[in-house]
Order: structure tokens, then C-alpha cells, then sequence
């Protein structure tokens, strides 16, 4: 589905200890790419933090200047190179943190009137269960919450105890 070439040039900015505590995450991870068309370049931003107990949550937006910029859609139309990035800073990410599971929380639109199995709760369900190691990873998504967990198989048996870990985490992010 993706190919090498889809995976375009992005750079790990920095690492924040969490110091204001309104949130319980212990560090955030920042990475930025461009996408690049025929008339501009849209800067790209990667949030990635890591809780207690060996849990990341990764959000990606376009940089924009609005309150609302998990719920506006570019209409660049390049989901293949954006999602070929954002899988590429997921390995990243493992391999700097030592930590591989994933909670995604698919925030609706403006035009969605809920949050319940919006589009893009079931584009990247698809995609991570597409393009995820299938013997090392399991992919769960809840329609309900819109929320989708990357969990390795070695951690099978604490699947319970992750989910409503996130489940938390999310509730104070939202």
C-alpha cells in the first residue's frame, strides 16, 4: 500500500519532560515533516507521548492557525505519504523509546456531529491492520470512542488493563 518513497523527510524536534502536570503523560515527543504539492508546502506536526506503564499516544495535525486542528481536513489529498510518515515515525519512536503500544484517538470533523466510527476511525484502522506486523502486533479499534490501540502480542494478557489505561488518558486529553 505504501511504498519507501511515500515516507517523506521528517525530523524529530525534541523531547518535553511533562512539568505542568494538568495532564499524566511523563514526555512528549515532537516530530515535523512537509508535504509538498504543486502550489504550497503544509507543515506537518507529530505529538507523540509517552505514559507510565509503556504507553504512547500519537496526534498529527497540519499546522494551522485554529482551535480546531484535529478536526480540519487539508484536502491535499495525499493520505498515502501522510500515512506512510506517520507509520515511519512509529518505528521511530520505538526504537528511541523502547516502547511499542500505540492508543489513536480519531477525532470527527466539524461536519461530523459525533465522534462515534467516524472516516477516519475506519481509514486507519484499516491501514494499521494493513501495514502492522500481524505476528508481533494486534490492532483493536473501539467504533464507539473512535479510538484504535496497537498492542503487541507479548502484551496480549494485559489488554484489559491497556484499554482502560487509555481510556483514561483519553478522557484528560479531550
Amino acid at each position: 500500500m505504501f511504498e519507501a518513497k511515500s515516507i517523506q523527510e521528517y525530523k524529530y524536534r525534541q523531547s518535553n519532560k511533562n512539568l505542568n502536570r494538568k495532564e499524566t503523560y511523563l514526555k512528549e515527543h515532537i516530530y515535523v515533516f512537509f508535504l509538498r504539492s504543486e502550489y504550497n508546502r503544509s507543515k506537518y506536526v507529530v505529538t507523540i507521548k509517552e505514559y507510565a506503564n509503556g504507553l504512547l499516544t500519537i496526534d498529527f495535525y497540519r499546522k494551522v492557525s485554529t482551535s480546531n486542528k484535529f478536526r480540519i481536513l487539508s484536502n491535499e489529498f495525499k493520505f498515502g505519504h501522510l500515512g506512510a510518515t506517520i507509520l515511519d515515525i512509529m518505528r521511530d519512536i520505538q526504537e528511541r523509546c523502547k516502547v511499542n503500544t500505540f492508543g489513536i484517538l480519531a477525532s470527527n470533523l466539524l461536519s461530523e456531529d459525533k465522534n462515534e466510527n467516524n472516516k477516519r476511525f475506519r481509514v486507519y484502522v484499516e491501514v494499521l491492520r494493513r501495514k502492522v506486523d500481524s505476528d508481533k502486533y494486534q490492532v483493536l479499534g473501539s467504533d464507539t470512542f473512535s479510538t484504535i490501540f496497537v498492542i503487541p502480542l507479548e502484551r496480549k494478557k494485559e489488554e484489559k488493563e491497556i484499554v482502560i489505561s487509555y481510556g483514561s488518558i483519553f478522557k484528560e486529553t479531550s
